[in-house]
């Protein structure tokens, strides 16, 4: 994959494209998986193979911390305060 074939799209979007029927998901195939075949599936993803099966039971939510703007430190002369 290249940076020419990255496209953003928002939810309006991808809700309009689908309704045109653009969307390359085979959703009938995807329903029709039995969970044998789900759980095959998800065996055999290399990006997967290393998690943990109760991962999801052990995740916390967690929001990054908002950053520290930088600090400028400027000469009195510069700021307009008397010296």
């Amino acid at each position: 994959m290249n940076a020419n074939s990255i496209r953003r799209y928002s939810a309006a979007d991808l809700a309009r494209r689908r309704a045109r029927g653009e969307s390359r998901t085979d959703l009938a195939r995807v329903r029709a998986k039995t969970e044998a075949e789900l759980e095959r599936d998800i065996a055999s993803d290399p990006d997967i193979r290393d998690v943990p099966k109760d991962w999801a039971e052990k995740a916390e939510a967690a929001m990054p911390t908002p950053k520290r703007p930088p600090r400028r430190r400027y000469p009195a002369n510069m700021t307009g305060t008397p010296p």
